[in-house]
């Protein structure tokens, strides 16, 4: 009875190691963490203000195991590497995940990425600076206000570059998916990649939205 069970035991771990691994294959794919770095590539050539990329640590992609208290190896740690042996194969996608790196390079992207520095420089910096702007939880560029715009003809070309604007950043966001062969699940991270990026970077007043839809005004 009591091989049956540690049979049964094993067979459960086998089968909670194999879903784990698929599970890393499909979170670690997409490394969002390498991903806002190239992010930062991107809203540096479009000269949106300045910012160090995130440095934290990444995350193991396995769990450690205790050591037995005598200083071996447990029966679980013995167990857990001759899981992870077995199931080695199911885990290759993870392991070349470390390779992971997002392109933000091509012809599509530039032309992109041309307009939206020069509709920067023209329109939506100023715009940040008189508070006409924030920045939302989709990672675009808001309109809050229309103050410090003199005239009507004023307020409609910046109506008309914000929309435009907004358009690119949509187009952007497919072509680098595009350009890296991912599908379309991924674009809601590369959104999402751009977003914490802007927050990060923008400047003190600057306004923003948090994750949960609140905004606020940039403290530092």
């Amino acid at each position: 009875m009591r091989r049956s069970r540690t049979g049964i035991m094993a067979a459960l771990g086998a089968i909670a190691l194999i879903a784990g691994c698929f599970s890393i294959n499909v979170n670690v794919y997409f490394d969002q963490q390498k991903a806002e770095k190239a992010v930062d590539k991107v809203l540096d050539k479009v000269q949106f203000p300045g910012g160090e990329p995130d440095t934290d640590a990444v995350p193991e992609k396995h769990g450690r195991v205790p050591s037995a208290p005598g200083g071996g190896p447990s029966a679980l740690a013995l167990l857990n590497r001759g899981l992870l042996a077995l199931t080695d194969g199911f885990c290759s996608t993870a392991e070349a995940a470390d390779d992971f790196k997002l392109d933000v390079e091509s012809p599509a992207i530039n032309k992109i990425t041309d307009r939206m520095k020069e509709r920067w420089e023209k329109w939506l910096e100023p715009g940040f600076k008189r508070g006409n702007l924030g920045v939302s939880k989709e990672a675009q560029f808001v309109i809050r206000n229309l103050t410090g715009l003199a005239d009507e003809k004023m307020r409609a070309d910046f109506k008309k570059a914000v929309e435009e604007e907004k358009a690119d950043h949509e187009e952007l966001f497919r072509e680098i998916a595009k350009a890296n062969n991912l599908g379309k699940d991924a674009i809601e991270k590369i959104r999402k990649a751009f977003a914490n990026r802007y927050r990060a970077r923008a400047l003190k007043g600057w306004w923003v939205e948090d994750d949960e839809g609140k905004w606020t005004q940039k403290a530092d």
